[in-house]
């Protein structure tokens, strides 16, 4: 069985951090109330705030209740932080792409000098990513094996301690408790839960093919007795086992990956009325968050599902987003050569019109 580890990495790009998640952008999500309702909590002393405590009527964070808060200690949680900043959004669908896993990214901005949240366990594995200030971590070890809830377990002293401060990355297995103090303030850090299948969601899975199987579309039969209800359970139990045979992991990954929706991208900017507006130098990103077959080997068209989306694209579309989803970002200069055709190619250019109005790639912000 495959084992994860802790680990702590040390990194020195301290001055790369606030480019991903400027104070300023911050400041924007907060006082301009650009977070859907939902996505953002206060916590003081572990526990959170009913919004009405620093929300309007329509249930939007009113500024200067937050910044009354902040002043007071409290930690606030911006959660999905990477549909509402693009780098971010960026960074986990690398993520995404690299691991087959689910990628979730939340913010937190800690004013205080203590640990707005007693130790726990999250259900998923946890990569911490310090941004502005210094936190102290602690780590107690795994008491439950595999959760399928986050919780609050009894502990005893840490087995681990260690400062992160901007650009250090803390990996945290599934069901790993820790907790956290900030050494610096403010602080701000991202967690990314990478939630990765499991046997559960396999079998969840498998149910949606049991529609292909004629035994089991057909009712249990809770009226029959006897031999007739020992033969019908013996014909589900072979068209289960029939399908547990017939399955494999990577099947099911590729049908994960299938479904998985892309990022969402608006690429206005790149189209005009006479086709794809853009420069040599301009950075393109894909929308995907998982590498899937385009069959880009395959000439002429073909029609794709892609995020549960059926879509056309042309033998160098394909090509371009099987590069793109690879290597992103490219200039578009960068690209073109990548594909071995010249920049200011029709073809090329119709590419990426097309890919640009299924809003599969986009200007990297």
């Amino acid at each position: 069985m495959e084992s994860k580890s802790c680990w702590h990495l040390p990194v020195d790009r301290a001055g790369d951090m606030p480019a991903l998640l400027p104070w300023s952008t911050i400041e924007t999500l907060v006082g301009r109330n650009l977070m859907p309702r939902g996505h953002f909590r206060i916590v003081v002393d572990g526990n959170e705030l009913a919004q009405a405590v620093y929300c309007d009527r329509e249930g939007r964070p009113r500024p200067e209740l937050v910044q009354n808060l902040a002043a007071q200690g409290a930690t606030m949680a911006i959660n999905s932080i990477d549909m509402l900043v693009p780098g971010i959004g960026r960074l986990g669908a690398v993520l995404e792409r690299a691991l087959r896993s689910r990628v979730g990214v939340n913010c937190y901005l800690t004013f205080g000098a203590g640990s707005a949240f007693p130790p726990h366990c999250d259900a998923h594995d946890v990569l911490v990513l310090q941004l502005h200030g210094a936190k102290r971590w602690s780590r107690f070890g795994i008491p439950f094996e595999s959760p399928v809830r986050g919780s609050r377990p009894a502990v005893a002293d840490p087995i681990w301690e260690g400062n992160m401060t901007p650009g250090d990355l803390l990996f945290l297995p599934r069901g790993e408790v820790h907790s956290a103090v900030p050494l610096g303030r403010p602080s701000v850090h991202l967690t990314f839960g990478l939630n990765e299948p499991t046997g559960a969601d396999v079998l969840r899975w498998l149910a949606t093919k049991a529609a292909d199987v004629e035994i089991l579309r057909r009712g249990v039969g809770p009226t029959l007795t006897g031999k007739g209800r020992t033969l019908r359970e013996q014909e589900l139990k072979a068209a289960l086992h029939g399908l547990v045979e017939d399955m494999t992991i990577a099947t099911f990954l590729a049908d994960q990956d299938v479904e998985r929706p892309f990022q969402s991208f608006a690429p206005l900017g790149m189209l005009g009325p006479e086709g794809v507006t853009i420069g040599p130098g301009d950075m393109l990103v894909s929308a995907l968050r998982r590498r899937l077959d385009l069959v880009a080997g395959e000439a002429g068209e073909a029609l794709l599902l892609i995020g549960q989306k059926r879509i056309r694209l042309s033998h160098l579309a394909r090509r371009a987003l099987t590069e793109l989803t690879l290597n992103d970002p490219l200039p578009a200069e960068a690209l073109a050569h990548a594909l071995a055709v010249d920049f200011y190619d029709s073809d090329y250019a119709g590419a990426l019109e097309q890919l640009a109005r299924e809003s599969l790639i986009s200007i990297a912000i």
